[in-house]
């Protein structure tokens, strides 16, 4: 996925997203945050690590939506 900022940037989603485990980087390389559900047993329950700096939670209302759309 293609995450277009409204205030300007870019970000990218990749990985398994069905299998929820995905990077958040900006356009540039720049990683901003790894979504995991590999060591929850948990049905619902995601870890988010956010990388210094970066925004936690845009971090985590893009993985709030990547779990909408893979729901639908």
């Amino acid at each position: 996925f293609r995450v277009e900022l409204a205030g300007g940037g870019v970000l990218q989603v990749q990985g398994d997203l069905f299998d929820h485990e995905f990077a958040i980087t900006w356009e540039n390389g720049t990683p901003m945050a790894q979504v995991s559900k590999r060591f929850f047993t948990v049905r619902d329950s995601y870890g988010l690590s956010v990388e210094p700096q970066q925004d936690v939670v845009l971090a985590l209302a893009i993985a709030i939506c990547i779990d909408g759309i893979e729901r639908n």
